[in-house]
């Protein structure tokens, strides 16, 4: 095998998402994470708590719908059980969204349907859906 052979192989695996200087950062922030996937989970569900978060801050009068997602005032006097007082993995797929006008959009929807009884499951095969749909939607995937 000579270098040039080398040089052209490609990498194995999914495409990295994260600089490196991001994922150390996000290793120091979160030194439970032992993987580059968990890594990613962790950066998007900031993304989504962040967005929910300047979402309420915003639109104050949304607060009450989106609490089901993150209750602030639950988390900060360590009221009621870990699991109500946020959805992690919910969080995590709607950071996946890039249009943050349809995540706020979907967050809602979500949001009320937990509300009314949905599974956190159930949300999040909702939202991998909408995911599907914006990325057949989107111009890269036009005349295919």
């Amino acid at each position: 095998m000579n270098s040039e052979t080398v040089s052209e192989k490609r990498e194995r695996g999914r495409p990295r998402l994260l600089a490196p200087a991001d994922l150390a950062l996000l290793r120091y922030l979160s030194p439970d994470a032992t993987t580059v996937r968990t890594l990613h989970n962790v950066h998007y569900r900031q993304r989504g708590l962040s967005a929910v978060m300047a979402f309420i801050e915003h639109h104050p009068e949304l607060e009450p719908r989106l609490r089901v997602l993150f209750d602030a005032h639950a988390t900060e006097h360590n009221i009621g059980s870990q699991r109500k007082r946020w959805k992690p993995t919910v969080l995590a797929e709607l950071g996946r969204i890039p249009d943050l006008l349809v995540m706020r959009d979907v967050a809602l929807d979500i949001a009320d349907k937990l509300a009314d009884g949905m599974t956190v499951h159930e949300a999040v095969a909702v939202l991998r859906f909408v995911r599907k749909i914006m990325a057949n939607d989107s111009p890269a995937t036009k005349g295919r």
